[in-house]
């Protein structure tokens, strides 16, 4: 399933007056790719991630995920056909909030993940087991189930809200800065379930401003800034672009930045692990140790 923007510019009309915020962007991502979408805050990365699934829709251009294409509208009907697609868009589209509490609506965690299959047209029944199923499979409790949203931490806000997500079995997941406000253990645990997803296929967007979040978990990171996409290389070409990471105000890796160090201060150049795994961690020291005759 490919995600095609073709020319999508998109404007904020706040009291007469227009900002715009997507300028002419064309981008198109395959089916099962990971990618990553990076730039300093204001420069259109959670509103290009939107109108992937329809929460915007462009002011000019269109955007087609696997044949359904959605397109600015004028005039009733087409607006109309306009929200059609829209909800066909959100069941292929899964999207998790920057902040996740804003996507949860029900009395408790069962019935807000239950009555949004229900808008898709599972029956009770079906939609209570397929809950209780991904509620398993997230590594959540059974008994979370009867808790209200407003009573579940960070953590379990987010994965309750990516259970709802998954539980109508997206083809496509976008995540906007999934690690805020998470500890250390959450964290870990939302990677392992994205990387499980991403071993099923699907194709997985990541908005961040984390660097150490994305280095090995995306293959390919987009650059953005003011409304443009600057870059779009592989994450291992983006890390080491210096000048690229300064201007777009990212931190790189712990790692990256002593490798960089070393570099300068030795006069010679040594290559990135390809992997944050720790095995992988330990051959890349190896390496270092070789080339250095430590």
């Amino acid at each position: 399933m490919s995600i095609i923007l073709d020319a999508i510019s998109f404007s904020y009309d706040q009291g007469g007056r227009v900002t715009p915020i997507l300028q002419d962007l064309s981008l198109t991502i395959q089916s099962g790719e990971r990618v990553g979408i990076i730039g300093r805050n204001g420069s259109g990365k959670t509103t290009l991630a939107k109108h992937m699934n329809g929460l915007l829709t462009p002011s000019q251009g269109s955007i087609t995920v696997d044949g359904v294409t959605l397109s600015s509208a004028h005039g009733y009907r087409a607006k109309r056909e306009q929200r059609k697609t829209i909800h066909k868009l959100h069941r292929k589209v899964g999207y998790l909030f920057q902040f996740p509490r804003e996507q949860l609506f029900g009395k408790n965690v069962l019935r807000d993940i239950v009555d949004g299959l229900k808008n898709y047209g599972y029956s009770e029944e079906q939609a209570q087991k397929i809950t209780f199923d991904i509620l398993q499979r997230l590594y959540l409790p059974r008994d979370l189930a009867e808790r209200s949203p407003l009573h579940l931490s960070g953590g379990e806000a987010r994965k309750v809200a990516l259970a709802g997500i998954l539980a109508v079995e997206p083809s496509v997941l976008v995540l906007d800065e999934p690690t805020i406000g998470l500890d250390p253990k959450s964290r870990i645990e939302l990677f392992s379930i994205l990387e499980e997803e991403q071993e099923r296929g699907m194709t997985t967007i990541i908005i961040s401003n984390s660097m150490e979040d994305l280095w090995d978990r995306v293959d390919r990171i987009i650059v953005m800034d003011r409304g443009r996409i600057i870059a779009d290389d592989s994450s291992h070409n983006i890390l080491q672009d210096t000048q690229l990471m300064m201007s777009s105000h990212m931190v790189l890796p712990g790692h990256v930045a002593f490798l960089q160090s070393l570099e300068k201060r030795l006069g010679k150049s040594f290559s990135l692990p390809l992997s944050g795994a720790p095995l992988a961690l330990d051959s890349w020291v190896g390496v270092l140790e070789k080339e250095l005759n430590v």
